[in-house]
């Protein structure tokens, strides 16, 4: 897949899901995305996104790195 331009509207996001105990066991991708989006309102997607699987003591997180657009 070929990097989407980014024009200077676009804002770097960041967003994670981290499951803890007694929920969801794997972490999920849209939750992350939404979480990302949540620091850029009006924005709609994600262009270059960057999913990293993390591992801590006791978690397995996911989180995305991208830049929110309008959908233009």
């Amino acid at each position: 897949m070929n990097p989407s331009s980014v024009s200077d509207k676009d804002i770097f996001v960041f967003g994670r899901h981290c499951p803890f105990f007694n929920s969801e066991q794997h972490p999920l991708m849209n939750l992350a995305i939404a979480d990302a989006l949540r620091h850029a309102p009006g924005k709609k997607g994600l262009k270059n996104a960057k999913f990293t699987d993390e591992f801590y003591f006791f978690m397995r997180c996911i989180s995305v790195t991208g830049y929110a657009t309008a959908g233009d």
